[in-house]
């Protein structure tokens, strides 16, 4: 990390020497005192941020690396993040929230941010806020897991683009997870709908399980899915079939008791749509993720289906579980075999030995 000083003071060598200060530009009050051995850096000295009862934050360095006490650094999201080393060893952490920090800028006054007290056992995420960042699209995302004894039970998913910052949250429960994002009562603005949402993902086995989306507490949609690999049949029933290529390997999805509030779906996915509306249709052209609170989980799948997983075709079961339209998707000992059905007649069958080449034979008769 680069430092700006009021002065530097350099010894004859050239290397920074002695006490170093950095001044807030507007109020002239001390932020940072770093102290210099011969261009070696052995403590710092930090008065903005506060833990412990704590007026300022001390850490002394050994070889020119932290060693002992409190050290502040930044994640490229601007969040704050203060180590606690004893004797070289990293004993504990705080950080602060994503909204914390929007409040306090407001502000103005950073002193005032109220941190998190974070534990890391045996290499292991114990308790506290724990922050990773990534990209979706043309947005950052920050991922803030918030975790208590050793298991993940909420998370906060920040949108970050240039004059924009949205949040939804991720919440687990006994089997599965609700991505919600809450309501807004305060927003004014007619064109959008700030009414509280929800996505509930219950799991009845690792590969099936029920999927519900409200608008407070109306329904808008829901429907049961099953995963599978394409060496397994599909259920004879009337249902939707996707079928994706993922890991160099072909798998479905089947969905099936689907319930929809026709007036509500249309007016969720219209103009402005809710971003809890992308996240939904981004769960239809996928298999549906099974985050646990246990392992790391790729959230960027809620934003971009792609990132994870190529569709290869979509399949219509009528009321007697028969091909109807669209593409089915078999795997037949040594080969794959695509059969497409128009109003339920077989109009080409193509035969493949790898996913990649029957993808290129379904999109020459699209």
């Amino acid at each position: 990390m680069a430092y700006t000083y009021d002065t530097e003071h350099r010894n004859a060598e050239g290397n920074l020497h002695g006490k170093h200060i950095s001044s807030d530009p507007y109020e002239g009050k001390v932020i940072l005192e770093h102290y210099y051995d011969n261009g070696l850096l052995t403590q710092s000295v930090h008065y903005t941020y506060h833990v412990n009862n704590l007026s300022s934050l001390t850490g002394n360095y050994k070889n020119g690396e932290p060693f002992h006490g409190y050290f502040v650094t930044f994640n490229s999201m601007e969040i704050p993040v203060i180590d606690v080393l004893e004797h070289g060893e990293l004993v504990g952490q705080y950080t602060t929230t994503m909204e914390e920090l929007f409040k306090v800028d407001y502000t103005g006054d950073r002193s005032l941010l109220e941190f998190t007290k974070c534990e890391i056992k045996n290499g292991i995420h114990w308790r506290g806020i724990f922050h990773s960042m990534c990209r979706v699209q043309e947005a950052h995302m920050l991922i803030s897991e918030f975790v208590e004894e050793g298991k993940i039970v909420r998370v906060e998913l920040w949108l970050l683009a240039v004059h924009y910052a949205e949040r939804i949250q991720l919440a687990f429960q006994d089997k599965g997870y609700r991505i919600f994002k809450e309501a807004m009562p305060d927003m004014e603005d007619d064109a959008m709908d700030y009414r509280a949402r929800s996505i509930e993902v219950t799991f009845e086995d690792e590969h099936s399980g029920k999927l519900t989306y409200c608008v407070e507490s109306e329904l808008i949609a829901s429907y049961d899915f099953r995963h599978s690999s394409l060496q397994d049949p599909l259920l004879a029933k009337q249902s939707t079939i996707l079928y994706v290529r993922k890991d160099n390997a072909g798998a479905y999805m089947q969905r099936f008791n689907l319930a929809i509030n026709q007036q509500l779906y249309e007016t969720s996915m219209g103009y402005n749509a809710p971003l809890l509306s992308s996240v939904f249709l981004n769960l239809n052209q996928q298999l549906v993720p099974h985050f646990t609170e246990h392992t790391e989980n790729d959230y960027s799948v809620l934003f971009n289906h792609r990132s994870v997983s190529e569709p290869l075709g979509m399949l219509v079961l009528n009321e007697h579980g028969k091909p109807f339209m669209g593409e089915q998707i078999e795997w037949l000992e040594n080969f794959f075999r695509c059969t497409h059905y128009e109003n339920g007649t077989v109009t080409w069958v193509e035969k493949s030995p790898g996913l990649e080449k029957l993808q290129n034979l379904i999109e020459k008769y699209s």
